[in-house]
């Protein structure tokens, strides 16, 4: 339920500031309250056009989709006596934007020497480069009609925004957007990156090392370099991207948890539905390996020990008692259930208090039952009870699983706090791959429709 909120949440504000809008947001503090106590309140974030909210991110288990980014801001080198006005620029930017003053420009280097010039307006959208309605594109005969995404966009914007004739010629020995990197760096900027996104990452490291590693790819991967600066503005050394790579795929699989991993299993015992373990563990299990927060896994599981131990005690007579009348229709009912909206485990019966406490099995059990009641202390219904012993177990639980959640939290935040000095690295890596894949797709397409194309330069 809480998932749906979320997403309806972020659904609204895209819709806000893509018309315009900037947003405060403030959130309820999350975690175990006592009944009938004052919730706690916090401004959580900012959303304004072009930067969405990312707060609580970090702890989604599924994939992030981000609206469209804003313009890139871009100006030209100034000489040294201006960096006032390039000061007094950048705050300008800030102010426009909605951003924090916190946030920094990165330095890119871009030459525009030697630069064919771009084709006209009228030829884009003739084929439909620039998408307009009735006009199909011409872009679908260059590559796979499987293939879409980012290499799309780049083969796109090869054709608006051409690259110097030397990086042309490279491409086309290679061969024989942004969105997505915006995302990645302002995740990592504001330690919101989820274990998914962590799991990109290290899965686009890894494809450059297994380029770096194969001879028959090296050379490719080298080639490579002058387009990605090209496409980035970001010029770095060959040696450095592959170093950089290593270290950066080691740390995550340090601490992500890649696999599932045997000693991460849901708890799971017969006296409780599943689904309550489910809900309750699958937000933060299987996020990072187990070996950084031992105590925390252990304290979960004992609490679960201990939660299973006091239904049984206090629940299951009740139901073995019921099991055993042999009243006809309208007799005793009851079963332990999952109540979700409560996240709680409770007993729901009628008609199951004898009519003459006579001391048989179960009835020690059902004197020891209370009427169950929500956060706020109000009663839930006429059939739903619960004992001390067990809201004591519940308790228990849910600190215990707010602390494992909270202790993975932190470590998917110290994560991307490290990994902000290597974001430089992670955009061209990014970037590198989805040249390469582009240039792949339309290569293969090209050899499979056995196409003759022109590649002859002025």
């Amino acid at each position: 339920m809480w998932d749906i909120i979320q997403q309806n949440l972020r659904q609204t504000l895209d819709d806000l500031t893509r018309n315009g809008y900037s947003v405060c947001i403030v959130e309820e503090v999350q975690g175990p309250t006592q009944a009938r106590s004052r919730k706690d309140r916090f401004i959580s974030g900012h959303a304004h056009p072009g930067s969405p909210y990312v707060f609580g991110l970090v702890g989604a288990d599924h994939d992030l989709d981000f609206p469209e980014p804003m313009p890139v801001v871009g100006m030209n080198k100034l000489h040294s006596s201006t960096s006032n006005a390039f000061s007094e620029f950048s705050d300008m930017v800030k102010e426009l934007y909605g951003l924090n003053d916190e946030v920094t420009f990165r330095n890119i280097t871009v030459t525009s020497e030697n630069r064919p010039r771009p084709i006209h307006l009228g030829t884009a959208t003739q084929i439909g480069a620039i998408p307009t309605e009735g006009i199909p594109s011409l872009l679908k005969v260059l590559l796979p009609p499987n293939c879409t995404g980012l290499p799309v966009l780049y083969i796109r914007d090869l054709l608006l925004n051409p690259p110097a004739y030397a990086i042309a010629s490279t491409i086309q020995e290679c061969g024989g957007t942004r969105g997505r990197l915006i995302q990645l760096v302002k995740l990592l900027e504001l330690r919101e990156a989820n274990h998914i996104e962590f799991c990109k990452i290290k899965s686009v490291l890894d494809e450059i090392l297994q380029m770096y590693k194969n001879p028959e790819l090296l050379e490719i991967l080298k080639l490579l370099m002058d387009p990605t600066w090209v496409a980035t503005g970001l010029k770095i050394d060959f040696d450095k991207l592959v170093s950089e790579c290593e270290w950066t795929s080691t740390r995550i699989g340090e601490i992500i948890s890649l696999d599932v991993e045997s000693d991460q299993q849901i708890s799971s015992y017969p006296n409780i539905p599943s689904e309550f373990f489910e809900d309750m563990e699958s937000s933060w299990k299987g996020r990072v390996k187990r070996i950084h927060l031992e105590e925390a896994f252990e304290e979960v599981e004992k609490a679960a020990v201990a939660l299973s131990l006091a239904v049984s005690q206090d629940f299951l007579p009740i139901i073995s008692r019921i099991k055993a009348s042999t009243a006809p229709l309208g007799g005793p009912k009851g079963e332990i259930l999952y109540a979700r909206e409560h996240e709680a485990v409770w007993f729901k019966g009628k008609r199951f208090t004898p009519a003459v406490w006579a001391g048989t099995p179960g009835e020690v059990q059902i004197k020891q039952l209370k009427a169950a009641v929500d956060s706020k202390g109000r009663k839930v219904g006429e059939e739903w009870f619960t004992t001390v012993k067990v809201e004591d177990a519940l308790t228990r639980y849910h600190e215990a699983g707010a602390e494992a959640t909270a202790r993975v939290l932190e470590l998917l935040r110290t994560l991307s706090a490290e990994l902000q000095s290597k974001i430089n690295i992670l955009v061209f890596a990014s970037m590198l791959l989805v040249i390469a894949k582009a240039l792949f797709a339309h290569v293969r397409w090209d050899s499979q429709m056995k196409f003759l194309f022109n590649y002859s330069l002025p």
